[in-house]
């Protein structure tokens, strides 16, 4: 998904974010959310970008896994994410 400011400040992203993202060129939310995780910054942000640019149907689909780590336990639910996923 294309990001831009407008769609930032639609989504009500703090200020911080949105002086981030103008000091950048990158506006594939996915890319973004990728270089944060990999240089491990901004998480909270990335967590923040990636909730909201899911579709229905993804949320539903970690909703279920989160509903599963309740049931099964960490460990457990570690060994069905690679398994079912």
């Amino acid at each position: 998904m294309i990001i831009s400011k407008q769609w930032l400040e639609d989504q009500k992203a703090c200020a911080e974010g949105i002086a981030w993202f103008e000091s950048q060129t990158e506006t594939d939310a996915t890319e973004i959310i990728k270089s944060w995780v990999e240089k491990k910054e901004h998480l909270n942000w990335a967590n923040w970008l990636m909730v909201r640019t899911m579709d229905y149907r993804q949320r539903v689909k970690i909703h279920h896994k989160k509903k599963r780590t309740h049931q099964l336990g960490q460990s457990k639910f570690n060994d069905y994410l690679v398994t079912k996923c």
